[in-house]
């Protein structure tokens, strides 16, 4: 019988594995002010948690971190969710630079820190996010993000890091609650008191009240509702005015208003501050005006009824 002696060979080493993890960032509800300006932010939120990869020093490492899902228009780092109004936009630690963040997406490549040559090294990997304005604010949940990840790679993948949005933050859209319309009772003058073109007589004060939510600041234009193109400063009357050469100006501290589009965009044509802060608390503001005749013709003016119409538009910035 003849026996047969086999000989085998165990090679024995350590080559990390890979990992693969989800990395939580528990986004906080907001409170905005409708009207805030584009690109406006909240804080960056860090995960509770880390992604741990594993790769041999003297490899250099590719970090690739990338968002599956639609851009905002006009925006390279910033991507839709459900609310049209808000965007988000990510960050998450790179292979190279562990110690800091880069925004997504982003493509790098490093040796990182050193250490000894073909000895495997671990370092926790991280990511923040961060919800943008990109539009009006309106308020609800935002209940769809989309996803986003980094893959870490020397000579294969080491490491695939997840990164969800862990929590259904609500939206606040702040504004003010302006009650009804205005009108405002001209009393009746002389012609004599309109003696020379852009002479005024019969100043009359009003207000406009409003209730507001905390921590917004409050803008308006006025847009002459005769003549929407209008941007001087006096009002147009209306065709059922039977009165001519006359027109109205509207004044805030005094100072004639210079009319605008009706528009809520931060920074509108024309748009001034009514209320510098809310404040914590909000509540009732009381704004004054005032409106006055003038002279608009430099032949006489025509007698009769002289009505007027114009439209405020507030915007909560």
């Amino acid at each position: 019988m003849n026996v047969y002696l086999y000989s085998l060979l165990a090679l024995l080493g350590s080559f990390s594995s890979l990992s693969i993890a989800a990395v939580n960032i528990p986004l906080d509800s907001a409170v905005f002010a409708r009207d805030r300006e584009v690109g406006s932010t909240t804080n960056w939120k860090a995960s509770t948690d880390s992604q741990v990869v594993w790769a041999r020093c003297s490899y250099e490492v590719r970090s690739t971190g990338s968002v599956n899902g639609p851009l905002v228009p006009g925006f390279s780092d910033v991507y839709q969710t459900n609310n049209p109004g808000i965007g988000v936009r990510f960050r998450a630690t790179s292979w190279d630079a562990a110690s800091v963040q880069r925004t997504l997406p982003f493509d790098v490549s490093g040796i990182g820190a050193s250490c000894s040559p073909n000895a495997d090294v671990g370092k926790n990997m991280r990511a923040t996010a961060q919800l943008v304005i990109v539009g009006p604010v309106s308020s609800g949940t935002i209940t769809t993000f989309p996803a986003a990840n980094v893959t870490y790679r020397d000579k294969k993948t080491r490491g695939v890091m997840d990164i969800k949005i862990s929590t259904v933050p609500t939206i606040k859209a702040s504004t003010c609650d302006v009650g009804g319309n205005i009108d405002v009772k001209m009393p009746d003058i002389g012609l004599n008191r309109l003696t020379e073109v852009g002479s005024n007589a019969g100043r009359t004060p009003f207000n406009i009240g409003m209730n507001c939510d905390p921590s917004i600041s409050v803008h308006m234009v006025i847009t002459d509702a005769q003549n929407p193109g209008n941007i001087g400063n006096v009002l147009t009357l209306s065709s059922d005015s039977e009165a001519t050469g006359v027109g109205y100006q509207i004044l805030r501290e005094n100072s004639p208003i210079n009319f605008g589009p009706s528009s809520s965009i931060a920074g509108a044509l024309n748009q001034f501050k009514v209320v510098s802060s809310t404040g914590s608390t909000g509540g009732r503001y009381i704004i004054p005006f005032s409106i006055q005749y003038q002279r608009t013709a430099s032949s006489r003016p025509g007698t009769g009824t002289a009505n007027a119409n114009a439209v405020f538009t507030m915007s909560y910035q």
